[in-house]
């Protein structure tokens, strides 16, 4: 009885309806549970692109690992690409393991992140994976390792690590390790950038350093809104497969022509 008066008290107290704070809950664990939308697109881009081609198997990746919830995410979406398309998908996840080093100037955007943000309890997420690689240090230390190690070419990458300088090393994968001709990337923190600072800034810088792969939006990326907005494709110009035409004339092409008979009647 006592217990039942301290509840009724607490509710009758509780500065929000207790119904939008069990809604609330609710929703936390559902999100919680449900695979981000951008992961899940840039990794079905993915799977689509390499069934099409004939590889076996795909490399999905996220740089700056955290907490770890969107690497469990990206778990899950790999779970389910396998399920639906028989690849085998490789999870891997970057991440310094002690949370963001100290910012390199400017294009960092040192008035929003500074060192130490995002630590990672360690333990605690390995106990949480299930598949995924979890590599912990400098990116740019790790992630040359592990692209001599890839065992299938990289096909979607999840952004981030927030500055400037981290972005740029992170990107050095898509040259490093083996790709798909087309890579998806989402970049988490594309919001607070800049042309010349942030994830926005390293995306041009690397635009600019190569010449025949480019980091770019098709069009109706570029003009969506939300995560879509988010979402870049890596073009290598020159991978063998680039070129490789992956539509047909009956399925993809030219519509057939109407009777014109038909059409003036």
């Amino acid at each position: 009885m006592h217990r039942l008066v301290q509840l009724l008290w607490r509710i009758a107290r509780h500065p929000r309806p207790y119904r939008a704070t069990i809604a609330d809950f609710a929703w936390r664990r559902m999100s919680a549970e449900r695979p981000n939308p951008a992961y899940r697109h840039c990794v079905s881009a993915g799977a689509a692109l390499a069934g099409a081609l004939g590889e076996s198997g795909i490399t999905i990746v996220e740089f700056g690992v955290a907490g770890g919830n969107g690497l469990v995410a990206l778990e899950q979406t790999a779970g389910a690409v396998e399920n639906a398309t028989g690849l085998r998908v490789d999870v891997v996840g970057f991440d310094s393991g002690v949370g963001m080093p100290v910012p390199d100037g400017y294009r960092d955007l040192p008035y929003k992140w500074g060192a130490g943000y995002y630590p990672m309890n360690e333990p605690a997420l390995r106990a949480r994976l299930k598949r995924a690689r979890l590599l912990l240090g400098p990116v740019a230390e790790t992630a040359p390792v592990f692209a001599s190690e890839c065992r299938f070419p990289v096909a979607a990458v999840m952004m981030d690590l927030d500055y400037y300088s981290s972005t740029l090393a992170a990107l050095q994968i898509l040259d490093a390790a083996p790709t798909l001709p087309r890579v998806s990337l989402y970049f988490d923190d594309l919001w607070a950038a800049t042309p010349y600072t942030g994830e926005w800034g390293a995306i041009n810088e690397y635009n600019r350093s190569h010449q025949m792969q480019k980091l770019v939006q098709t069009w109706d990326l570029a003009h969506a809104d939300g995560w879509r907005a988010q979402v870049f494709e890596l073009h290598k110009f020159e991978h063998p497969d680039y070129c490789r035409r992956l539509t047909t004339l009956d399925r993809d092409g030219q519509l057939p022509l109407a009777d014109r008979h038909h059409a003036k009647s």
